[in-house]
């Protein structure tokens, strides 16, 4: 008898804080009066409010703002009356990327001696599991000792939830207490390289702006900042606006004469972004989505090497340089991996498969980028 109590009290503890921090991000909804009759509707912040209190003593948890889970409920269509029923709870807590929900109900009852008792339950449902882990009895006789009977069921309450949820002593002293509010704004700085795959590496002729595209550069060098907003609608949105710049250097092959022709590249754009956020811990997680935006590139062509000649066809006289200004769109889906090393700042590696949109050609190449970011 024994091992089987172990074991249904290990798979309750391990169904809630499965999570390598040490806590558990929780909804706690408030305790449903069931009865139909609203003159005992100020109960339900009470005993909410009395439980909540004594969790926070002994108990692990980040608990989301109501003004939050209640957007997302009424936008899901959970009313206030389901909220404490397994269906609304789950969907609840699954659509804030949640690890727990706490909810709870009473009725009230009427004996024949005329003594009023609210009786009802406390439930608290794993997300993961998708299932009601504890159920507590809630049993407070209707007397002037109504809210001193309260506040003892709160405290019997929170014993029983203790037994199942991370403990908060140990959280604090794990070092990860620091990190259990994400912050949803990020100002990122970040420096790579763009390696162009498949390209046209030659210029068909002179004409201006014939050939010329990011594409003729084998390697050119980013430098970006971008700010991101976490949280956007739902949890797991992130979505932002960045601008960067590209400077690279090349010599380019001239297919109708023979010689090359010095190229430099100054580029100058910016991008709307939005990632799906997975979150593997509070220190670690990968961002996977897509950039688009638009650019301006300007192309220096150096003529002045003595194996090539280029002459003005207005002025006929030899063109020791010229610059060309290219307008290009940008489409880059990206992945990116961040780790944050403090509260406040964490750095991240890049990576996306960059293209570039012009004059009916695609061109593009693997960008890789190193960030540096803050968080606030």
């Amino acid at each position: 008898m024994k091992k089987i109590i172990f074991f249904i009290v290990f798979s309750l503890v391990t169904s809630v804080t499965s999570r390598a921090q040490g806590y558990v991000r929780m909804i706690i909804l408030d305790i449903n009066n069931v009865s139909g009759n609203s003159d005992y509707d100020y109960l339900e912040g009470t005993i909410t409010k009395a439980i909540r209190k004594e969790l926070q003593k002994n108990a692990a948890f980040v608990e989301l703002e109501k003004e939050k889970w209640q957007k997302i409920a009424e936008k899901n269509y959970i009313f206030k009356k389901d909220m404490h029923t397994k269906t609304a709870a789950v969907n609840l807590g699954l659509l804030t990327n949640q690890d727990v929900v706490l909810a709870g109900f009473f009725n009230i009852n009427n004996s024949a001696r005329g003594n009023s008792e609210l009786s009802g339950y406390i439930l608290l449902y794993s997300i993961s599991k998708k299932e009601l882990v504890v159920s507590i009895p809630l049993n407070v006789p209707i007397s002037g000792e109504m809210f001193d009977a309260i506040d003892k069921a709160a405290i019997e309450s929170a014993e029983a939830l203790n037994k199942v949820l991370p403990n908060l002593d140990d959280w604090k002293r794990s070092g990860m207490a620091a990190f259990a509010r994400p912050k949803q704004n990020h100002i990122n700085l970040g420096s790579g390289a763009l390696i162009n795959l498949f390209s046209s590496n030659s210029f068909e002729s002179l004409e201006q702006g014939s050939g010329l595209s990011p594409a003729v550069f084998t390697l050119s060098f980013k430098f970006q900042l971008e700010y991101l907003r976490h949280q956007v609608f739902f949890p797991w949105l992130v979505a932002g606006v960045s601008g960067h710049y590209y400077t690279g250097s090349t010599s380019v092959p001239v297919k109708v004469a023979s010689g090359t022709i010095p190229v430099s590249l100054q580029s100058f754009g910016g991008e709307l972004m939005a990632a799906y956020k997975y979150l593997i811990s509070d220190r670690l997680y990968i961002l996977g989505g897509v950039a688009s935006g638009y650019q301006m590139s300007n192309y220096r062509l150096d003529f002045s090497s003595d194996s090539l000649t280029v002459l003005d066809s207005t002025t006929n006289r030899q063109l020791q340089s010229e610059t060309v200004t290219v307008n290009e769109v940008i489409f880059s889906p990206f992945a990116r991996v961040v780790y944050r090393i403090t509260q406040n700042i964490d750095t991240g590696l890049d990576l996306r498969q960059t293209n570039f949109l012009y004059n009916r050609e695609n061109t593009g190449g693997i960008q890789i980028l190193f960030l540096v970011g803050y968080g606030f």
